[in-house]
């Protein structure tokens, strides 16, 4: 992940993920969302859990943990949804907790989430 992602004077969103936390710049955040009704997709690689509808748009759901590797979710624990626009196209990312909005300053304690790695092949 480039470290270049978190700049001067950029807001990000937080997020938490298997104990790790992420910032996104703020300007690629579309929503934060609870979960529900992710419709299937046939034959998709195990990090897409599916299709939920966002608005006028159909959004391509991911379980973050399974993109980065990370361990996976427990069925008690909670989930998070936070969606991101990348490529022109719209991703929910699943995570643990959605943290809140925060200056570039605090965003740095955090890694930066390289989307365009999350949602690729």
């Amino acid at each position: 992940m480039a470290t270049d992602l978190v700049t001067r004077d950029q807001t990000h969103v937080t997020i938490q993920a298997a104990g790790r936390a992420f910032a996104v710049p703020l300007e690629r955040v579309r929503d934060a969302v609870t979960l529900g009704g992710v419709t299937p997709v046939p034959f998709a690689p195990p990090k897409v859990r599916g299709l939920i509808k966002a608005g006028n748009a159909v959004s391509t759901v991911i379980d973050l943990r399974t993109a980065l590797g990370l361990s996976a979710r427990q069925a008690s624990e909670a989930e998070a949804g936070l969606t991101v626009e990348e490529g022109g196209h719209l991703y929910t990312l699943i995570v643990d907790v959605v943290e809140g909005v925060v200056p570039e300053a605090t965003a740095r304690r955090s890694e930066p989430l390289d989307l365009a790695t999350v949602v690729g092949p």
